[in-house]
């Protein structure tokens, strides 16, 4: 018995020393002269040149061949630093030659190249094959197209006995976002996408919490010059965030988004949009061009709390109510150092119950010029009227505003800078009836300065002197203001507090 365990040690032991040559053997075998008859053999698959710098064949981890510099199609193409092709060790026992896996690491690949390898891979017809390939996979992989860069991606590939995907999962931003792709009939494929807390490349004011985005992809072969890929489905968003206004405390939320989703030519467009967003919601449709990197928007507000949104586009409290109208933007998604980062917006706008920020348009109108704190508010039942916000800054035209004792009408600017300009009516019931009073909007957002014109000033001080106050001073605040539409236009223009003016002495 011990001379067979000593013969059976030594057997052991001289396997394993032969083993080990074959491995060194294998290890330094040159393959570079086979490179032009596997270039060659790979072209014909694929139907794409391929160009490889180095073969190598290594024993461990597992016994595979390594193809190193490989570049396939004309450029941008896929450019690899390695393949590796993986035997299958449970296949080889039992005689059959397989590859369990084929390794893609490192490198990049054009998103159009990949299209035209995945249309060919899966029309290709069925074949018997010597050599089964289990699986292709995919890491540090980076995915370009024309405008933008996806990645590294990591990925699996599953094929069947005849080579053709079965089943291709994909991701990326440590798994933040995946794709799963299941082939169907005549070049389409059934999609599904699930993201989590994902930032899309190239537009990092663009944050998703969660995404599901599940439809089909026609990856059908370029005509004409033009990528035929499209792609059409429905997408379910929550707690999506954009950040419009660098200089903002807040980027601009929606809670849910539902939408359906049809992208080709390097367009997505958003139909069927409904959105929750600051206790109320909207409807309609919007454009993102990856070409132009830009996004055009068309929607209905209703009921919207306006006091947060502005928060998205202000640090200054400027109004507050709940919002229903009609807003048309567009924005590049890539500029710098641009007002709002170029926003462009049109809107009518309805506000109910709410008040606007740090004036008091009843204690402003008092002919003695005080200017309200920095806590004073107006509060309102109504303020209708439009809004442009571009390059120069926030405009509001045609407002009205109506309260208890106050109804107003007129137009107000604010500057990139947070200047003010503008001119209101306002029109105020006291103890004397209703008095109009014409008022100068300046300052800034966060400390603003409404007062009268100067006309209406003059014009009170000298109806106060001729007939008292009360009656005197709104009839001269009423001539003063009909002067005003004559010739006093650079009210407008005029800034900064002035004092009241002095009723002549007595003499």
């Amino acid at each position: 018995m011990r001379l067979m365990i000593k013969f059976l040690q030594r057997l052991l032991a001289a396997l394993f020393a032969v083993l080990i040559l074959a491995a060194i053997a294998l290890y330094l075998i040159p393959l570079n002269s086979y490179i032009p008859e596997a270039e060659k053999l790979l072209t014909e698959q694929l139907h794409e040149t391929v160009n490889i710098q180095q073969l190598k064949l290594a024993p461990l981890p597992l016994p595979h061949l390594a193809l190193l510099g490989v570049h396939v199609g004309s450029k941008p193409g896929v450019s690899l630093q390695s393949i590796k092709a993986e035997l299958d060790m449970l296949d080889l026992l039992s005689g059959k030659l397989a590859i369990r896996s084929i390794v893609l690491q490192g490198g990049t690949a054009s998103f159009a190249q990949i299209q035209k390898l995945i249309a060919t891979l899966t029309n290709a017809p069925a074949t018997s094959s010597s050599v089964a390939v289990h699986e292709v996979q995919l890491s540090g992989i980076n995915l370009t197209t024309p405008k933008m860069s996806f990645g590294p991606i990591e990925g699996k590939i599953e094929l069947d006995e005849a080579g053709k995907p079965q089943q291709l999962w994909f991701a990326m931003n440590e798994k933040k976002i995946s794709v799963t792709i299941l082939p169907l009939p005549e070049q389409r494929f059934s999609v599904l996408v699930n993201a989590h807390a994902w930032t899309v490349p190239q537009f990092p004011k663009i944050l998703l919490g969660d995404l599901k985005l599940q439809g089909q992809m026609d990856s059908g072969a370029s005509t004409k010059g033009k990528n035929a890929f499209q792609f059409s489905g429905d997408a379910h968003i929550s707690h999506l965030q954009l950040r419009v206004a660098s200089k903002a405390k807040h980027p601009l939320e929606f809670d849910e988004i539902n939408t359906h989703i049809v992208f080709r030519a390097a367009q997505l467009d958003f139909s069927k949009l409904e959105a929750k967003s600051y206790g109320g919601g909207l409807t309609g449709s919007a454009t993102l061009n990856f070409d132009k990197s830009s996004l055009i928007a068309d929607a209905s507000v209703y009921e919207v709390a306006m006091q947060p949104l502005v928060q998205a586009f202000s640090n200054e409290l400027l109004f507050s109510g709940d919002l229903n109208g009609t807003v048309h933007l567009g924005m590049p998604l890539n500029s710098h150092g641009q007002f709002l980062g170029g926003l462009q917006l049109e809107s009518q706008l309805s506000l109910r119950n709410g008040a606007i920020g740090k004036v008091d348009l009843v204690q402003a109108a008092n002919i003695l010029g005080k200017n309200t704190g920095k806590d004073a508010a107006t509060g309102f039942d109504s303020l209708t009227g439009l809004l442009n916000i571009d390059a120069g800054g926030y405009h509001f035209r045609d407002l009205k505003l109506a309260s208890g004792v106050l109804n107003a009408s007129g137009k107000i600017d604010i500057a990139p800078d947070s200047q003010l300009s503008g001119a209101l009516d306002a029109n105020i019931k006291n103890t004397v009836g209703l008095v109009s009073v014409p008022m100068v909007v300046t300052g800034t957002a966060s400390a603003p300065v409404v007062r009268p014109t100067k006309s209406s000033m003059a014009g009170a001080a000298v109806g106060t002197a001729i007939l008292g106050p009360g009656l005197g001073t709104a009839a001269g605040i009423k001539v003063g203001g009909f002067l005003n539409t004559l010739f006093g236009k650079n009210d407008e223009k005029s800034g900064g507090q002035i004092d009241p003016p002095q009723p002549p002495a007595k003499k």
